[in-house]
């Protein structure tokens, strides 16, 4: 959800699924990409794999071993969420803290860290000592995030984006429309 409301708030459109990333890749729009933390919701594995394997360039930061990082021409360690600090948005509109509960193992980095690294290269000059001051730039471009601190999160975060309530069982459909048709006309 923190993704989707990134992009579309810097981009100006709404973020593309998966799928339509696969079909930019099958069209020849789209010749490298960097995938990090994780698997995309491809909903066909062997078409994803024929795409990624079409790929110039295919980067992955992972935290661990996935599908993805088979393919990858590159594949850059990166610390798993439980190993961070950092901020994350739920689902349902909620900002939330992380802190790390172990160390990253080896030279496992934060991928924020690894991206900031990354683009040194491109002489793009990020300079970062924490990953709270990563936040704070990200709301200086998405009001959403505007004046988040980790003090202001506190244990329970903060509510954004429309925050909703939560489905009272797993699967009982999206946040927003589940929200929706729960409370009308309140």
């Amino acid at each position: 959800r923190g993704a989707e409301l990134i992009h579309s708030t810097i981009l100006g459109r709404a973020a593309r699924d998966a799928d339509a990333l696969l079909g930019d890749i099958e069209l020849g729009k789209v010749t490298a990409l960097i995938l990090v933390g994780s698997e995309l919701a491809w909903t066909d594995g062997d078409r994803a794999r024929a795409a990624l394997g079409k790929l110039a360039a295919l980067i992955v930061l992972a935290a661990q071993e996935m599908p993805a990082t088979d393919l990858a021409h590159v594949v850059l360690p990166i610390a798993a969420a439980s190993e961070v600090e950092g901020a994350w948005m739920n689902a349902f509109g909620r900002v939330q803290c992380l802190r790390p509960a172990v160390p990253p193992p080896g030279d496992a980095t934060p991928a924020w860290k690894v991206l900031e690294l990354m683009a040194a290269h491109f002489d793009l000059r990020w300079c970062h000592e924490r990953a709270e001051s990563v936040l704070g730039v990200l709301g200086a471009h998405v009001p959403a995030f505007a004046r988040l601190s980790y003090a202001a999160m506190g244990a329970l975060g903060v509510a954004v984006a429309g925050e909703t309530q939560a489905p009272r069982c797993m699967g009982e459909g999206s946040a927003v429309k589940q929200a929706a048709a729960a409370s009308p006309g309140e």
